[in-house]
């Protein structure tokens, strides 16, 4: 095998995991399959291709503009309804999408609720974006009798009509007590109780769910594919793309502020060593860090700024939205950083692991890199705050990215970090 790579969001998400992605699936010809292995339609990773092709990825895997396969597993959240409108987009790309039969399924109820929730909280918002990501994870674990995973989707017919419509009973009481407990208006109520009862939607569903399963593969003997052993044995390359950041895992202390997923290491430790792929493999976890802040959402940003970092700062993916609003900016935090990777890597790491570090939106800095160590602000040339953040975190391998696309990641190495 040509080794494994571990892409993770170092902070609150969208530091330039796509861009990571996309750079380790391009420079190797070897045969390359890309592994969610969290979260998920909520992510949205950003790839510009060489030509100027510009594509936000939130389930194919973000090197696909770059050959690679993709690999929904069992902690990917797979979600019809916006799968299609992604791969409409990517239709002329050959790669094929396989996904575990394991990987929960979103429902246009978890999503409504979810976008309910948050309409009703007002100003208390706990940062959703309104694809249901919550509500999916909290339904699966609350009654097995609710389970809805892609392999359920193989029955067909009145199988699926009989658990979607459990689904949506399961919903009406939920319904009920939250526009209770917030004291919703009899519009609010009628609007969204209305959701329920539409028989377009549910009917809709089903068939995008049917669409779904014609456009990827299932893995397992049982439904005519490949097992997930097979399946990431047969590739030469594996770059595990994460979502989100280490700052919004569900274990995380800024609950409920945060994602309902596990950003680390711990879920694409468990693919590899249930696969036995770290018997021989090179795997590297790249912890990936925009050279400033970002956190898009509700909850807690120290030393949060009122303006952009940088005056070249600019980002044409995380536009204002009704759910998350603005953009929100900071310097780098080192100790925040620090602390972040050494609590993952002291979780569950996969063995004879290398650790590198990606820093992206280089490009975007002036004359002065601003950063906080140990509690202080810190303003330097880029060069000597970088060779202050590779002391600090111990790295000796790092991706410097330059720009948008993977034309312009730079690596900068010394003698490789080893965890035992």
């Amino acid at each position: 095998m040509d080794g494994i790579k571990i892409v993770l969001g170092a902070n609150y998400g969208d530091e330039g995991k796509g861009l990571v992605v996309d750079y380790f699936a391009s420079e190797t010809e070897a045969k390359t399959l890309v592994v969610r292995h969290s979260g998920g339609a909520q992510a949205g990773h950003t790839v510009v291709g060489p030509g100027g092709r510009h594509h936000i990825f939130h389930h194919v895997g973000a090197g696909a503009l770059a050959g690679a396969d993709t690999f929904l597993s069992r902690y990917f959240l797979s979600n019809p309804i916006l799968f299609l409108q992604e791969y409409e987009a990517l239709a002329d790309l050959p790669g094929r999408i396989t996904v575990s039969p394991e990987s929960l399924l979103t429902t246009p109820y978890d999503m409504i609720y979810n976008q309910m929730l948050e309409d009703l909280r007002g100003a208390g918002r706990h940062g959703s974006c309104g694809a249901g990501v919550a509500a999916t994870m909290v339904r699966n674990k609350r009654d097995p009798r609710l389970h809805l995973k892609c392999g359920h989707l193989a029955a067909g017919g009145k199988k699926l009509k009989a658990r979607l419509e459990g689904v949506r009973s399961y919903y009406h009481d939920l319904f009920d007590r939250a526009l209770a407990d917030f004291d919703a208006n009899a519009g609010q109520k009628l609007k969204y109780k209305s959701y329920l009862e539409d028989p377009v939607i549910l009917a809709d569903f089903i068939d995008d769910c049917y669409l779904y399963l014609s456009r990827v593969e299932l893995a397992g003997a049982e439904f005519g594919g490949e097992s997930e052993h097979d399946l990431l044995h047969k590739y030469d390359r594996l770059i595990f793309e994460g979502s989100q950041g280490l700052l919004l895992d569900q274990g995380h202390r800024n609950f409920p502020h945060v994602t309902y997923a596990n950003t680390g290491l711990r879920n694409a430790g468990e693919l590899i060593s249930g696969n036995y792929l770290d018997e021989s493999a090179n795997i590297e976890a790249v912890y990936v860090t925009r050279c400033y802040l970002t956190r898009h959402g509700a909850g807690p940003l120290p030393n949060e700024l009122l303006e952009k970092p940088y005056p070249r700062v600019e980002d044409r993916t995380n536009t204002h939205n009704r759910y998350q609003g603005s953009l929100r900016y900071a310097y780098l935090d080192l100790d925040q950083l620090k602390e972040s990777i050494e609590n993952d890597l002291a979780g569950s790491a996969p063995r004879n692991l290398d650790v590198s570090l990606a820093i992206t939106c280089l490009d975007q800095l002036d004359d002065s890199f601003c950063y906080y160590y140990q509690g202080q602000l810190h303003t330097e040339k880029p060069q000597e705050a970088l060779a202050v953040i590779f002391d600090v975190l111990k790295i000796k391998k790092a991706y410097l990215s330059y720009g948008p696309t993977r034309e312009t990641v730079l690596l900068k190495s010394f003698d490789s970090v080893t965890i035992p």
